[in-house]
Formats: structure tokens, sequence, C-alpha cells
């Protein structure tokens, strides 16, 4: 018997070292033995499963046989979950709800739904501005995402969340089609795990080491010294934007301090495990990023995170004091190109509008870095500014003389900046390096239209499903090259999509 594919995460968390253990075919993942049959009492895993033998379990806590294992209780781990009658739901950490417990104002992406534009908020509209969005076309995938958002915003109704109005357009002059969803991370979190069914069992704190596949088909999963038998596996991992080396590989951009994760955890499990077990990839190349954060303490790997809504009160300059791209679209690619082509490149706000964006919980370390004067850098005006930036001061000044022009309408912007998002530059001016964040992952396990995952040749695996992050947001791809905000209602979606598949094809 084949057990493939399982990669071991203490061989990458924290180390750098992506490369996983794969077990050889003539070898047995610990805790599990080919030749061992079910002992007496043991539960063969449910009827008309094709499951290995059983061992003791060790010190696993948790359900040893389920219909479907779902591994990750982010938001989509918690949206597929909702969909079961039975199964186990497996979170490393502690609590539920993965990254979006961080995020303090979760924002989706709608289109026809009650308090968006008649006219730029439509199906036919929001495929007419995604390429401009995402820098690529919309695929008949993405078209039905969108078509799907208004049964999103139902179902957030149903649990007492009323997404409201429309974030502010994007610089490119189309409209993001995003609405607040006027609730915490930590509130959808809850609001999600309330509506996991009783037959499904929560397993916190418990980490998965793989997922066992037989002559294609999933027999359940390894954690530790325990082998979990399943008739379904479905990851929801989450993305590997928290993951330096497999961003750095993808990417091509070195890993040198230049840039950040949004998070320092080990993950980009579900591509550890791909490359172990031959499982497909998609789009890996579309990365989501966020070009305005402030590094503390000299570093954008720990970013003091700004509020990021639009538009953006500051505009980068290079180490002459001259602009070089459109500041206020914070989340594409190309400008993550060019801040890393630059060095130094500044983040130039008024002191006033800074402090208002930073998030609350970060602002006493503003003030302390503004207090000591070397990562984030204040002067009263221009000429000190440039002085202790080592900027040519004719250059910085005819900088703000041109962005006053662009805010005024008496100039167009050469980098294509909306007037609307030009801020205003005088009084007590700051500048920082401006972070490059890896926030979100457009790419990742290659799956169908509902979920299912797909070897290297284009198979579909038995029983392995993917939802959320781990599968490119459930559409490998449709955040274009650029990425997008608001991406939660595909993760949702997702979610929902393939708790829904995973209980019909069982059901057959």
């Amino acid at each position: 018997m084949t057990l493939l594919p399982l990669a071991l995460l203490a061989a990458c968390a924290g180390s750098g070292d992506r490369t996983p253990a794969v077990l050889a075919s003539d070898e047995p993942a610990p805790g599990a033995d080919a030749d061992l049959p079910a002992e007496a009492g043991d539960s063969a895993g449910p009827p008309g499963a094709d499951l290995p033998g059983l061992r003791a379990p060790g010190d696993w806590p948790c359900a040893r046989a389920a219909d479907v294992v779902v591994v990750g209780g982010g938001p989509a781990g918690l949206a597929v979950a909702s969909r079961l009658e039975t199964g186990l739901l497996v979170e490393a950490d502690d609590e539920l709800g993965g990254r979006i417990r961080l995020t303090p104002a979760p924002a989706g992406v709608f289109v026809d739904a009650p308090g968006q534009d008649d006219e730029r908020d439509t199906l036919d509209a929001a495929l007419d501005d995604w390429e401009a969005l995402t820098g690529e076309p919309p695929t008949e995938a993405t078209e039905r995402w969108l078509a799907a958002t208004p049964e999103v915003y139902d179902h957030l109704l149903s649990l007492g969340i009323v997404p409201e109005e429309a974030a502010a357009d994007v610089a490119t002059g189309v409209s993001n089609h995003t609405m607040a969803l006027g609730v915490s991370g930590e509130e959808l979190a809850d609001a999600l795990a309330s509506e996991i069914p009783a037959g499904v069992e929560l397993c916190a704190g418990q980490t998965v080491d793989g997922v066992l596949v037989r002559d294609g088909a999933v027999t359940g999963i390894v954690a530790g010294d325990a082998v979990v038998a399943a008739r379904a596996v479905v990851v929801a991992t989450g993305g590997f934007a928290a993951s330096r080396g497999w961003v750095a590989d993808i990417t091509g951009w070195p890993d040198d301090g230049s840039w950040g994760v949004s998070t320092d955890d080990a993950v980009g499990v579900a591509l550890d495990w791909a490359a172990a077990g031959g499982w497909g990839t998609a789009r890996l190349d579309a990365v989501g990023w966020f070009s305005n954060a402030i590094g503390i303490a000299g570093t954008t790997s720990s970013p003091m995170l700004v509020d990021y809504g639009t538009p953006v009160p500051w505009i980068w300059v290079d180490g002459e004091g001259r602009r070089f791209a459109d500041e206020g679209d914070p989340f594409s690619l190309a400008p993550a190109h060019l801040l890393l082509e630059r060095d130094p490149v500044w983040a130039i706000s008024r002191r006033d509008d800074l402090e208002e964006r930073v998030l609350s919980d970060d602002l006493a370390a503003l003030e302390a870095a503004i207090e000591a004067g070397e990562d984030v850098v204040c002067a009263g005006d221009p000429d000190t500014l440039a002085d202790l930036l080592g900027l040519d001061p004719d250059a910085f000044a005819d900088t703000l003389a041109q962005v006053d022009a662009v805010r005024t309408g008496a100039e167009a912007d050469p980098y294509g900046r909306k007037r609307e998002s030009v801020p205003t530059l005088d009084g007590e001016l700051c500048a920082w390096p401006p972070g490059l964040v890896a926030a979100k992952t457009f790419g990742g396990l290659d799956v169908d239209a509902e979920g299912r995952v797909r070897d290297a040749d284009g198979a579909v695996i038995a029983g392995l499903y993917a939802a959320g992050e781990a599968a490119g947001m459930g559409v490998p791809g449709m955040g274009g090259a650029h990425g997008f905000d608001g991406s939660i209602t595909a993760v949702l979606w997702s979610g929902w999509r393939t708790g829904e598949a995973v209980m019909a094809d069982l059901a057959r």
C-alpha cells in the first residue's frame, strides 16, 4: 500500500526549509502500519470506506475515524464544516477562526447587493472592471463566483451580519465592489462557528502532519502517532502568503528582509503536501501584496499594519525625492516590483493623516518610533525633512508642487493616480520606508468547479478537496496578477460550495 503524501510540518516550521519528508511507497507512515489489521474494538471507519488499519493514537484526543476530516478551522474550514452532517474539524490553534480573527474590519466583494450602486456594482459592471482591478480578464469560474455573491450576502444576513456601504473606489477609477461586513474578524469567526452542526467534532490545538492517499483515493490523515480514517479530507489550511520560502521561490524575490509576510506562522502546508504527493497546483504567481505598512524597528518583516483603505494619504519618493508610481493602488503586484527596484524609498505623509490611519493598537508604537527619529522621521517643513532623509531639496520641492497641482486639478497625474486620492502634504510631514507585505494568495491547489483536488496530470484525487486560500480562494487565479481586497467573500463561498460537494459525493 502506498501512503502519500506525508509532509512533516516539523521539517519546515520556523526553519525556512520547506523540503517535505516524503514517504517512499514501501514505508509506513509514523503511527500507521500498512500490514496491521484493525484490532478488536478499533473503528474501521465509515461503512464502505477502504481504510488502512488503525494503531493506538497516542496522545491524539479526537476521533480516530470520520466521514470527513476538515483540516483548518479558519473561515474556509468553518464554512465547509457548516455544510456537513458529521465529521471532524481539526485546527492547530486553540481557538477557531484563523487569521480572520486578526482582521479588525473584514470586507467582501459583492455585486447586485442592497446598498451598492445600481449601475456600477452589477455583475456586468464587475466583469467589465475585472481586468482593471486584477490585471487579467475574468474567467468563467470568476463569473460563477461573482454571480454567487448575492447568496453570500443573504447568508451573512441570516447570521446577523449586515454588509455596509461600499468601500472607496481604488485609484484605477473603477469600483472595487467591496462592502464592509460591519463586524470584527472575531465576530465573523464566532458567527461562522455557530453554524457547525452537533455531528461535527471540533478538535482544536492539534496539528495534522499529512494526508493518506492510496490508489488515487484518500483514506485518512496522519497526526503524530495517530492515523485517522476518513472517506474524505478537505484541506483548508490557508494560503502560503506567510511562508517566506514559498513566496520567495514563486516570485523570484530574495528573502533578504526587503519584504515581509502578514504573519509569522509557518504556513504553506498545502503546497508542501502537493509537492510531496504529486498534487496539482494552479496560478501560484497570483500573490496579493499590501505595500503600505510601516516597518517598525527598521524591518519590514515585522510590519505595523496601517489601515489600508483608500485613498492612501501618502506618496512614495526615491532617494532623490522624486515620485515613480501610483501609490493609490496598495494591493497590486505592480507597485511591489517598483518598490523592490529602488533603494531607498520613502513614504511621505502628514503626521496627522498617518496617526489617523495607523491601527489604534499600534499608535503607541508609532509615537515611539517618531520620538526615536529612526524608523519614522518627521519634520515641520519640507527642507528639513529633505535634509534628514538625504534627498535633493529641489527635487523634493518639485515633487510636492506636482502633488499639489494634481490635487487641485491644475495638472493630471503622470502616474495615473486619481485626483481625489492625492493627499494634502503640508504642515508636519513624516517619512518611513514603506513595507511590502505578502498578504494573500490567489493560487494554490488545483481544484475543479466543486473544490475537488486534482493531481499533477489533472485527474481528480478521490475524496480530496480544498477550500479557501489553499485553493486560490476557491477559484485559482481569479485574483489575477494583482490580487484584490475583499476576498473573504470568495473564501466563504468556496467553503460552502466545497462542503456541499463533499456531502453530495459521499451520498453517491
